[in-house]
């Protein structure tokens, strides 16, 4: 039987991280391969594929961005290395590209931010996903 493919949702979590969940729970189903950052306002935990960002102000995490080859899903269908033109093709009427911090969002999707590898949009891949909370509230 093959593995079940991890799922990125927009607002709530990747795979089984939760988003709002307190750093000690964080670190609990974190294994020990993973670097710490001490950002300004908050604590970077970066694994190869995959950083968590624990909000200093009341050490929840807030945001969660999956990069390089993450192996997991967005409604499905997209996945690090989907050519950026078949999220233009579904989402052409909400994708919007944020020129100061280079990343894409979707309208139906607040939740979530989309880097690509190019700004070529006819040759550029999905290289990563930026997940966090509009309306934040800590588990």
């Amino acid at each position: 039987m093959d593995k079940e493919i991890p799922t990125i949702r927009a607002g709530q979590g990747v795979d089984s991280y939760e988003l709002g969940w307190h750093k000690d729970k964080l670190l609990t189903v974190l294994d020990q391969d993973y670097t710490l950052t001490d950002a300004l306002d908050c604590l970077i935990y970066d694994k190869p594929n995959i950083r968590f960002f624990v909000a200093k102000c009341d050490m929840t995490l807030h945001s969660i961005y999956v990069y390089n080859n993450f192996i997991g899903r967005f409604l499905d269908k997209y996945e690090i290395n989907t050519p950026f033109q078949h999220l233009e093709k579904d989402f052409s009427s909400t994708l919007e590209y944020d020129e100061m911090d280079s990343y894409y969002s979707l309208g139906d999707y607040p939740d979530i931010l989309i880097y690509t590898d190019s700004r070529n949009e006819n040759v550029a891949n999905i290289s990563g996903f930026q997940i966090f909370k509009m309306d934040f509230t800590p588990l």
